[in-house]
């Protein structure tokens, strides 16, 4: 079993800033990190399995899936192994399609994730964004000292109503203030593919952080795409469906110890 820990954190806490919900550098640390266990193992004279389940909740969700989309559609990911399940949970899918209605919300239930990702963008792969021309002041004069992995009140004093969080322009999508941040989100967004895995996605009937809405259309975006997934609706909000999604994990498996 291998649980990454997201870049910036841990070992390499003050090397670099977490890319949150950026596709790439996500998806390339959980891929070195699978190599780097396999070359462990090997080294240990360990027995290996060829075939890998991933999973994660929410944000861990987003890397689970786009790993699995990445090792299934690049022969040179990881060429040794395949994917037999995919499960997720609570996952972001089309970035755009959050932010266009979390910036109109009355209200955020969580209302720094939209901030950190303008954050984790502009300090990774896109540092040319107008923070200034999203969010009004004085969040965005806020956002390094808010998300420098040290802060444990990174939320504290972050308005849970929208119109307070993020400039009018941003808010009406005026083309010049949104195209920037909406093509980088679309960048990011996960995209279809044909998988060769069991992919079971769960989501909370009541998700107000992740919008039920968000990934039940990816489902059948998938599903139109050649792709197959099993998507399953939960009870609860955000926080209640992921106990749901760990009981699934939890007695689903079980069933490869036996095998």
């Amino acid at each position: 079993m291998l649980m990454p820990d997201y870049p910036g954190f841990g070992e390499s806490f003050g090397q670099c800033a977490m890319p949150y919900v950026e596709r790439r550098p996500m998806v390339h640390a959980t891929i070195d990190f699978i190599r780097a266990s396999q070359q462990v193992l090997q080294a240990m004279h360990y027995g290996r399995k060829r075939e890998l389940t991933i999973t994660g909740y929410s944000l861990g969700a987003y890397v689970a899936t786009q790993t699995a989309r990445e090792m299934e559609t690049n022969a040179s990911a990881v060429s040794e192994l395949t994917i037999d399940r995919l499960w997720v949970g609570g996952t972001p899918c089309d970035l755009k399609r959050i932010t266009d209605e979390a910036k109109v919300a009355t209200h955020l239930p969580t209302p720094y994730l939209l901030p950190l990702a303008i954050h984790s963008y502009r300090r990774n792969g896109y540092p040319k964004i107008a923070v200034d021309r999203l969010l009004r002041s004085p969040y965005a004069e806020q956002l390094t000292s808010r998300f420098d992995g040290m802060n444990e009140a990174y939320a504290d004093g972050l308005s849970t109503r929208a119109s307070d969080l993020f400039t009018e322009a941003f808010v009406r999508g005026d083309a010049d203030v949104s195209a920037p941040i909406d093509a980088i989100l679309s960048e990011n967004s996960l995209t279809p593919w044909r998988n060769r895995c069991a992919f079971v996605m769960l989501h909370g009937a009541s998700d107000r952080t992740v919008y039920l809405d968000n990934a039940r259309a990816y489902a059948e975006h998938h599903q139109a795409s050649g792709g197959q997934v099993d998507f399953r609706v939960v009870p609860g909000n955000h926080k209640e469906a992921g106990i749901l999604y760990y009981l699934y994990v939890i007695l689903h498996l079980p069933e490869d110890r036996n095998t």
